[in-house]
């Protein structure tokens, strides 16, 4: 039986099969068929961007290029976060699976055969290098914008403990030592296990939200109490097109905002759900799905990690199509030259810095 007549009776047969059927075999080839992609030979040498290289043989069955401009070598995941991961690309490709779809991070280590320090750093790596694939967005028409409030959390933190730092039997020197020690790491941390705080306080880390009417979201951390004018044109700047309908609350710092950037400002009067048909219905909803994401799903999540949850809502907050979400993620690792460590990622400052 020819090729052509095979292909034939596989599409007859396809044919008579039940809708929902044919849904799900397709479902199932389009994933198979994203998975096993590979990576696109690259355009130029990610060392000094230079078209000049030539192929340069396989090793691990990737193959490598040579530059023939700085003699150096490289693969098409030079650069990347895939790049010395130590696992195949389809372990990665298995992880945005369960990644896009909210898996918890246990889930997430058993079904790709990895460790859970390595599922929660592949987390953060991805998310550090997915966070430049919003700075292109920009909302347009009806903005809907506010602000909401987090108490700051070093969940996961550990704090020197004096009792457990001492050793039970020392010399005066080991103790002042370790006393030193102590006090050392107490400075590097330039802060106090955190306590609770009623009210609008530096202890709240305050997330402007921006929604448009197509459901396309903007956040961000802007800063720590209550924002000024300034900060929330920082929060703002460049994400809202020109001659767009800013509709806020009645907070006084929204009129020098919408005035520079030249919006249209509708102001929510206090103690009213709407003003001449304009509401904050939109973004109070992304308001609760983010408390509900944070602090239900994921059981609170430590400050310094808040910027790369803002990421991962902003990638799951609309219901689109989850294979090709998948699919555009990997196209963006491909072509963006990012590399962060995993040792550096738990290093990193306990709160948020602020331009």
């Amino acid at each position: 039986m020819s090729k052509r007549s095979k292909l034939s009776e596989l599409k007859f047969s396809f044919v008579k099969l039940p809708k929902e059927e044919q849904a799900q075999f397709s479902r199932f080839a389009n994933i198979c068929q994203i998975m096993s992609n590979k990576p696109k030979p690259p355009k130029f040498c990610p060392h000094c961007r230079s078209a000049h290289f030539v192929k340069n043989g396989t090793k691990c069955g990737s193959q490598r290029y040579l530059c023939r401009f700085c003699n150096k070598s490289f693969t098409a995941e030079s650069k990347t976060i895939l790049y010395g991961s130590q696992k195949e690309r389809l372990v990665w490709h298995y992880y945005v699976f369960c990644f896009l779809r909210k898996l918890s991070l246990r889930e997430t280590a058993r079904m790709c055969e990895i460790s859970l320090p390595t599922a929660f750093a592949w987390r953060h790596k991805l998310l550090d290098c997915l966070k430049n694939m919003f700075d292109q967005q920009e909302l347009q028409g009806i903005v809907q914008a506010d602000e909401m409030y987090f108490s700051r959390s070093n969940k996961g933190q550990r704090w020197p403990d004096i009792k457990k730092f001492y050793k039970r039997t020392c010399t005066p020197e080991q103790e002042a030592e370790q006393r030193a020690e102590l006090e050392k790491r107490l400075k590097e941390l330039q802060v106090q296990p955190p306590q609770s705080t009623r009210g609008i306080s530096d202890d709240k880390f305050c997330l402007t939200f921006a929604v448009d009417q197509s459901r396309k979201l903007h956040a961000t951390i802007s800063n720590r109490g209550n924002p000024s004018t300034a900060e929330l044109k920082n929060a703002l700047q460049g994400k809202i097109k020109e001659n767009a309908t800013l509709v806020t609350d009645s907070k006084a710092a929204y009129n020098k905002v919408a005035l520079d950037f030249h919006f249209e400002h509708i102001k929510i009067p206090p103690k009213q759900h709407k003003q001449a048909g304009y509401s904050l219905s939109l973004v109070n909803n992304a308001h609760r799905h983010f408390r509900t994401f944070i602090e239900d799903h994921l059981m609170g999540v430590a400050t310094k990690y808040l910027p790369n949850y803002i990421v991962y809502f902003q990638l799951t907050y609309c219901q689109d199509d989850l294979d090709e979400k998948q699919k555009e993620i990997f196209d963006f690792i491909d072509k963006t030259y990012f590399r962060v460590k995993i040792k550096e990622i738990s290093k990193r400052p306990l709160y948020p810095r602020f331009n």
